[in-house]
C-alpha cells in the first residue's frame, strides 16, 4: 500500500481487499443513527465513511489512522514543501519573535512543534495563549496566512492582537469588511458565503488556523477547509474533542492529530493560572431564553447573581487579611 500525500486529500494505492478493509476501519458510527428508519430496516449501517473507497482518497489529516492500521504503508510526498528554517534558527528566535513581549517556554515549544509537524491540533487550555502561539507561528513561517474565527467580536479582537504582535496591517473578512492581506482574520460565516460566489479566494493561502476548532465539524467549516490548499493547517482549542466520534474524526481529517497539549492543571501548578474554586450560585431567571447570547446577557445582568458575587468577593478578601 502507498499513500501519495497532498495538502487536503491524499491518494491511496492499494488492492481491492485492502480498500474494503480500510473503508470498514475508517467508518465511524453516527450518534443517534440507531433511531433512523434506514438503520432499523437495515438499509444503512448508520456510519460516516472517511475513506472514499472507489476514488481511493482520504483527507490527509487521517493518514495517521491509516498508518495505525497498516504500519508498513509507504508514504510518498507529492508536494513541493515549503522550506522551514533550521531548528537552530527557529529555536534561537522564537521566544522574542513578537512585538510587545516574550513567549513563555511552553508557548515556544508549542509553536516549534506546530512549525515542524506542519499540521495538527494545538490542545491548549484557556489562558495558555493560543493566539500568541498562532501569531508566533505566523511570524516565523512568513507565508500567507488565514485565521478562521466563529464570532465577529473575535474577528476584531484577533486582528488587533495580530497587528500589535506582528507590527503590520491585518486583513479582515467579516462584519461588512472584505479585505485580504498577507495575514487575514475571517469569520467562518462570511468566508463560507464568499466561497459560494468565488471558490478560489483561498487558493493562495499557505497557512490556515481554525480557532475554537471543536466547532469545525459543520458543513461550512468543512467546505472552507477543503477549499483552502494550505500546507500548514492547525486547529486551536482547549477542548478539541467533544465526545462525538464523527465530529472528532472530522476535525482530525481537516487538520491532523493533537501535536501539542497544555492542560489547565499544568498552568495552575506552574503559577501561570490561578488555582480555581468553583462556587455554584443558584438563581431564578424569568427573562426570555431565545438563544444562548441572550441567556448569557440576562445571566450577566441578573442583580441577585451579581449581588451574591460581591458578597463572596468581600468574604474572600476578609479571609486573606
Amino acid at each position: 500500500m502507498k499513500i501519495f500525500v497532498d495538502n487536503v486529500y491524499s491518494k491511496v494505492e492499494c488492492s481491492d481487499e485492502q480498500a474494503l478493509f480500510l473503508d470498514r476501519q475508517l467508518a465511524v458510527k453516527i450518534k443517534g443513527a440507531e433511531f433512523s428508519q434506514l438503520v432499523r430496516k437495515r438499509r444503512w449501517a448508520g456510519k460516516k465513511h472517511f475513506f472514499q473507497r472507489f476514488k481511493r482518497k482520504i483527507l490527509t489529516g487521517l493518514i495517521c489512522r491509516v498508518k495505525a492500521i497498516f504500519p508498513k504503508v509507504e508514504i510518498i510526498e507529492t508536494r513541493k514543501l515549503y522550506s522551514i528554517p533550521s531548528p537552530k534558527i527557529i529555536g534561537a528566535n522564537i521566544e522574542n519573535c513578537l512585538a510587545g513581549g516574550e513567549l513563555s517556554t511552553f508557548q515556544a515549544e508549542a509553536a516549534i512543534a506546530a512549525i515542524y509537524k506542519r499540521r495538527g491540533i494545538l490542545k491548549m487550555a484557556t489562558n495558555s495563549g493560543k493566539t500568541e502561539v498562532a501569531a508566533a507561528i505566523t511570524k516565523m513561517l512568513g507565508v500567507k496566512t488565514i485565521v478562521i474565527v466563529h464570532l465577529k467580536q473575535l474577528l476584531h479582537q484577533t486582528a488587533e492582537r495580530f497587528e500589535r504582535r506582528l507590527g503590520q496591517e491585518i486583513g479582515r473578512i467579516g462584519d461588512g469588511v472584505f479585505d485580504i492581506k498577507p495575514v487575514t482574520i475571517a469569520t467562518m460565516q462570511t468566508l463560507g458565503k464568499r466561497l459560494d460566489d468565488d471558490n478560489e479566494i483561498l487558493k493562495d493561502f499557505k497557512c490556515m488556523f481554525i480557532d475554537e476548532c471543536h466547532r469545525a465539524s459543520g458543513d461550512t467549516y468543512v467546505n472552507i477547509a477543503e477549499h483552502c490548499p494550505a500546507e500548514f493547517r492547525y486547529g486551536l482549542s482547549g477542548t478539541p474533542f467533544m465526545q462525538d466520534e464523527v465530529r472528532d474524526w472530522q476535525l482530525m481529517a481537516l487538520t491532523g492529530p493533537v501535536l501539542y497539549e497544555v492542560l489547565q492543571s499544568e498552568l495552575m501548578k506552574s503559577g501561570w493560572s490561578a488555582n480555581a474554586e468553583v462556587i455554584l450560585i443558584p438563581f431564578i431567571e424569568n427573562k426570555p431564553r431565545e438563544n444562548w447570547p441572550i441567556c448569557y446577557q440576562n445571566f450577566l445582568e441578573n442583580k441577585t447573581y451579581n449581588h451574591r458575587i460581591s458578597e463572596l468577593a468581600v468574604e474572600l478578601a476578609r479571609k486573606e487579611e
